[in-house]
This record gives structure tokens, C-alpha cells and sequence, in this order.
């Protein structure tokens, strides 16, 4: 995937008018295939809708409604130490977080406006985490222009509370008016212009190589390495994730481990069920669970915002699901999309020549949260087609 197409992908996903939203359909639809995990997720969908619906009429309730198990958990950010000198990337985290907070909101304004006490409880929530984030902002000394910015963004939250305080109490145009007069002061030029400025981000050429196999320790170890991706291509995912795993014992602890790491989970998460002799939850789960080894390792590599972007797209898919309904942890995602963040900086300090260290930063921060209101369920299913469909790359 080159980077002009992965940045027009996050693009895209930020953009919500009625051409985009037929790209998509167009886009998803060309690439179902008859592969398995297509075939589940559609079944799943319809399933999964059938179910709640009988839930609902059984019980009268919402199945999904989890504000009652979570409105007394406290989420967290950041320590701030006092040597701590915060920059654009700060600022970049405090979007993601309020991102996350409005998109869980969505979940009951766009669907469930007439919910009132499960709109009661979400709020009560939505705004402790929004404290928490104001919390964080204001503890942060930001020089230069980055004052103005802060500024514009403990504003953001203040306004963002005022709209969910006593929502439940609302009527829908006084919400939409609220939105209206917010949407003008968070969609800021001068917070792009920021970006443009202060963007670290260095240009690389179109056909910019990795060499991912130069890591090896020699040209047997190459070749089995470039092998093993040709086995992928061809879908040998058996063939390619054996030799793989034999590789991986001789580059323990190193960067080239969590390159092949990085290729064997897509072996499991794509390979048929009986290629592995595993059942397709066991295979699934345990490349997941490949990708989070390295996210959480705590060690600088070439593929963290590629092993990032799959682990959470998988996770959401296999633990969360894709209705627009779902539970979209984003706030835990960007907690570990921090932390990440925090490995590559560090990378970055003591190598700052490493021009694809920046990109991957710049990558990490740029990747949008999961979003709701897409024709097919939540954003997710864009992700996972853009990473898994029949025709991407490992």
C-alpha cells in the first residue's frame, strides 16, 4: 500500500457527502469475494440484527446499551511530569480522545435520541471523560503558537460539554443548532495550518523500499523471507506461515523478528480454517495476538503503524464487531496508539535521520478513529477491506 493511497484513505474516511458515501459501497462491493471472512461478517451482520431485534422485543431492553457497566469506570490519560515538553503531537492525541467521545455519543443521538435515560447515562460518562481530557490539556505548556491552540481546544471542550449537559433534556433542532455553532469552531483553519507547519513529516518517493529482507543474516534467510511473501501472494498461507515461524526462531529480539511476526499473523487471520488445522476463531485469535506482541514490546521497528493499524482493525472486527451499534473502543485504541508513539519518538531522538521513523509517527497520529454511520455498519469494515481484501498486500 503506497503512502499517497494510504493518506487518501484517511482522507476519505473523514469525508462524509454523498459521493464518498457511493465510492464506498462501490469500493466494498467489488471486493467481496469467497473469502471466509467476507462470508462471516455479512452472516454475522444479519445474524447479529435479527438477534438484538428478538432480544428487544423479548425484553424491551437494548442488548448492546453497556453505559450502565461503564459510566463508573474513569478513563485515564497521560502523566504529565514536569520535564515533560509537549509539542502538535499532544494536541494531535487530545482530537483523537474528544474524537472518541463524540463518535461513542453518535452511537445513542443518531440512533436512540428518544432513549432518554440511556442518553442520560452515556452523557453522565462522555462528560467525565471530556474533564479528564480538559485535565490533561491544561496541564500541558505548550510554547509559541501552540498557546492559541490549546486555547481554541479547552474552548472545543468546554462547548462540547455545555451541549451534553442535561441532553436527555433537549430537543433535537436545539441539539443540531448546539452541533452547528460547534462544528464551526472545531473544524478550525487555524489548526490546519498548524499542521502543515509543524508536521514533521518528510516526503518519500512513491517507490520507497523498506528492505525489510536486508535485516536478515544472510542471503539464505533472504530468500526465505521474500519466499515466504510470494507463498502469501499466491494465498500458500500453510506453506508461507511454516516457513515463517522457523525464520522467526533465529531473530529473536530483533527488528526483523517483528517484520516476520508482522506476515505471520496475516497468514493466520487470512488462511482457510483447515490450512492450519486450527478452528477460525484459534487462528484469528492467535494473529491478533501476534500483532499485539509487537505493539507491545516496547521496541522501535519498521512495521509498528502497519502492525498498529491490523491489530485494531482485527480487534474491533473479532472482539467488538461492525454494526454501527457496536461497543468502538477508540479511547483504548489511542491509548495503545500513544503508547506506540511514545516508542517511535524515542527512536526518532536517537536516530534522527530515519526518515520512515517520522513517516510512521506522522502515520500513527494521522490514522482516523473508528467511526459510525457508514451504509453498512461502523467505518471498520473500510479499514479491514483496505488491509484484508482479496487483493491488498501482507
Amino acid at each position: 500500500m503506497s503512502l499517497t493511497t494510504t493518506h487518501a484513505f484517511f482522507a476519505r474516511l473523514e469525508c462524509g457527502d454523498v459521493e464518498q458515501v457511493t465510492l464506498r459501497k462501490v469500493f466494498i462491493m467489488n471486493n467481496i469475494k469467497n473469502n471466509r471472512s467476507t462470508k462471516r461478517y455479512f452472516v454475522g451482520v444479519g445474524l447479529g440484527l435479527i438477534l438484538v431485534f428478538v432480544i428487544y422485543v423479548l425484553l424491551g431492553r437494548f442488548p448492546f446499551d453497556n453505559t450502565h457497566q461503564n459510566a463508573g469506570q474513569q478513563s485515564s490519560m497521560p502523566a504529565v511530569s514536569n520535564s515533560y515538553e509537549p509539542s502538535l503531537d499532544d494536541i494531535r492525541f487530545v482530537e483523537l480522545q474528544f474524537s472518541a467521545v463524540i463518535t461513542d455519543m453518535y452511537m445513542y443521538l443518531g440512533w436512540f435520541p428518544e432513549e432518554k435515560e440511556m442518553l442520560k447515562k452515556a452523557s453522565v460518562k462522555a462528560i467525565s471523560d471530556l474533564k479528564t481530557i480538559k485535565d490533561y490539556l491544561r496541564q500541558l505548556n505548550f510554547t509559541g503558537d501552540l498557546i492559541e491552540l490549546k486555547d481554541m481546544h479547552l474552548a472545543i471542550i468546554d462547548m462540547l460539554v455545555q451541549i451534553y449537559d442535561g441532553i436527555e433534556l433537549k430537543s433535537t433542532d436545539d441539539i443540531k443548532r448546539a452541533f452547528a455553532e460547534f462544528n464551526g469552531l472545531y473544524y478550525s483553519e487555524k489548526y490546519e495550518e498548524a499542521l502543515k507547519q509543524y508536521k514533521s513529516l518528510e516526503k518519500l518517493p512513491e517507490d520507497y523500499d523498506l528492505k525489510e529482507p536486508e535485516c536478515a543474516y544472510n542471503q539464505q534467510d533472504k530468500e526465505t523471507y521474500l519466499n515466504a511473501i510470494e507463498f502469501v501472494k499466491e494465498k500458500r498461507f500453510d506453506q508461507a506461515y511454516k516457513d515463517l515461524v522457523r525464520l522467526r526462531e533465529k531473530y529473536k529480539d530483533t527488528a526483523f523478528e517483528h517484520c516476520i511476526m508482522l506476515k505471520m499473523s496475516y497468514c493466520l487471520i487470512m488462511a482457510e480454517p483447515n490450512e492450519r488445522g486450527d478452528s477460525e476463531f484459534n487462528s484469528e485469535k492467535k494473529g491478533i495476538a501476534l500483532l499485539s506482541d509487537i505493539l507491545d514490546a516496547g521496541e522501535y521497528s519498521p512495521v509498528l503503524f502497519d502492525a498498529f493499524y491490523k491489530w485494531r482493525t482485527m480487534t474491533q472486527l473479532f472482539w467488538h464487531g461492525m454494526s454501527n451499534m457496536s461497543e468502538i473502543p477508540n479511547w483504548e485504541y489511542n491509548e495503545k496508539r500513544w503508547s506506540v508513539i511514545q516508542t517511535v519518538k524515542q527512536h526518532i531522538k536517537d536516530n534522527p535521520d530515519d526518515v520512515w521513523a517520522k513517516t510512521q509517527m506522522n502515520l500513527l497520529l494521522s490514522l482516523p478513529n473508528i467511526k459510525r454511520g457508514g451504509p453498512f455498519g461502523n467505518y471498520n469494515i473500510d479499514h479491514w477491506v483496505m488491509l484484508y481484501q482479496e487483493y491488498s498486500k501482507p
